[in-house]
């Protein structure tokens, strides 16, 4: 099934970079999901400030941090936008791709009542179930990757954890 489409001359164009554009797009929504954090903390920061003392932020640093968000989030949304499709095409063509090589050991199967719609179904429900799994998984992998920094750095001024037998120590 895989090697119909990654192995073959007349899909090898949408195979390997159509997998590497997903790839990086993927990656590049999970740095801006870690630039979203950390505006979150900026931003939260910045009400903490104002709330605590009268005229301690200006509305030029409040709107600037909602520029910034909006900015951010107007790229992220672009880019899922516009990934989502890719992804939905790149798995049109993977299922183009089985589907040519059923149709070419279609002599094999035809005698068998309802292939043609076995080989239709089929090859759809595995390339959705593919397509939901493998870009759930590799999302959540760059996400483990992209946050281990920040919540290392968390982690350092932890000293006890409640429930384990001993303290922490670095």
């Amino acid at each position: 099934m895989f090697q119909s489409f990654y192995l073959s001359q007349r899909w090898l164009l949408w195979a390997f970079p159509g997998a590497a554009l997903i790839l990086s797009a993927t990656w590049y929504k999970v740095e801006l999901d870690v630039r979203i954090n950390e505006w979150f903390g900026d931003f939260y920061n910045l009400i903490q400030k104002a709330l605590s003392r009268s005229n301690a932020i200006t509305m030029d640093e409040y709107m600037g941090l909602l520029a910034t968000f909006g900015h951010i989030a107007g790229l992220y949304v672009t880019v899922a936008v516009f990934t989502d499709f890719f992804i939905k095409h790149y798995v049109f063509r993977w299922r183009t791709a089985m589907t040519d090589l059923y149709a070419a050991n279609w002599h094999e199967v035809r005698g068998i009542e309802g292939a043609s719609q076995r080989v239709q179904e089929d090859t759809m429900r595995f390339a959705r179930l593919m397509e939901g799994l493998g870009v759930s998984f590799m999302r959540s992998v760059m996400t483990l990757f992209a946050f281990l920094p920040i919540l290392w750095t968390l982690s350092e001024k932890i000293t006890d954890c409640p429930g384990l037998a001993r303290s922490v120590t670095r």
